[in-house]
């Protein structure tokens, strides 16, 4: 919910959830399509203080533009 108003807050539109393919995330990973790296960065900065370590990785193919994995939140 909270990452959602974020997200939504600075004008993403279409968010989906759903689980990842693993349980071993630790922190963000934020994976994205040739052209989005600027949106990968700026989600970074917007949940920067939600998180504190995120890992960037350009793919050559997912189901949408930006996918970003919440994995496990060190307090």
């Amino acid at each position: 919910g909270k990452i959602s108003r974020i997200l939504k807050n600075d004008g993403y539109k279409e968010i989906t959830f759903g689980n990842a393919d693993s349980f071993d995330y630790k922190d963000v990973t934020i994976s994205y399509l040739e052209g989005f790296k600027d949106s990968a960065e700026n989600i970074q900065k917007l949940l920067k203080n939600e998180y504190a370590n995120f890992t960037l990785k350009k793919v050559d193919k997912q189901d949408s533009a930006l996918q970003v994995i919440l994995g496990v939140k060190n307090e």
